[in-house]
């Protein structure tokens, strides 16, 4: 039998913020993926009465009375723009019994865009995207002739 096994990684990087906050166990996630929508986004949630590791390997509940999962009040764990990595693989028992876990691949790179902190907690995701979404645009005409897709983005971002 197969079983999933999960790697969330998230870096805290905004208002100071600087811890990483790995979780292994999520309770569903939905993704989409499509070039029709030139991004990758999905939802994240996470059960009520799980435990993240700290980048010292001490564990901590996400739920209780000092967790802080919304952003009402100073130092959330999660907020918009902080960076999200999901690795994923499958565990599975040999024949005699034994477990096996191979490696995890990163099947997602990006940032948070939304948290609901009601329980369960869900976190809205979407890949680089975010942050050229996040980039005013002028209001200016690019010439086919003197601009291509990446001298155009280039441009945006500087």
């Amino acid at each position: 039998m197969y079983n999933v096994s999960y790697n969330i990684k998230v870096t805290q990087r905004t208002n100071g913020r600087t811890e990483v906050l790995v979780f292994d166990f999520v309770e569903k996630y939905e993704w989409d993926s499509s070039w029709k929508n030139m991004t990758d986004k999905g939802t994240i949630s996470l059960p009520k009465n799980l435990y993240y590791t700290d980048k010292d390997g001490a564990k901590h509940p996400l739920a209780g009375s000092t967790a802080n999962v919304g952003g009402y009040t100073e130092n959330p764990f999660f907020m918009r723009g902080d960076k999200i990595r999901i690795d994923c693989g499958y565990w599975y028992e040999t024949g005699d019994g034994a477990e096996t876990k191979p490696p995890l691949t990163t099947i997602f790179t990006g940032y948070i865009t939304k948290v609901n902190p009601k329980m369960p907690v869900q976190i809205e995701c979407e890949d680089n995207m975010y942050i050229l979404k996040q980039v005013l645009a002028p209001n200016m005409v690019f010439k086919q002739v003197d601009y291509t897709a990446e001298t155009m983005v280039k441009y945006l971002l500087v």
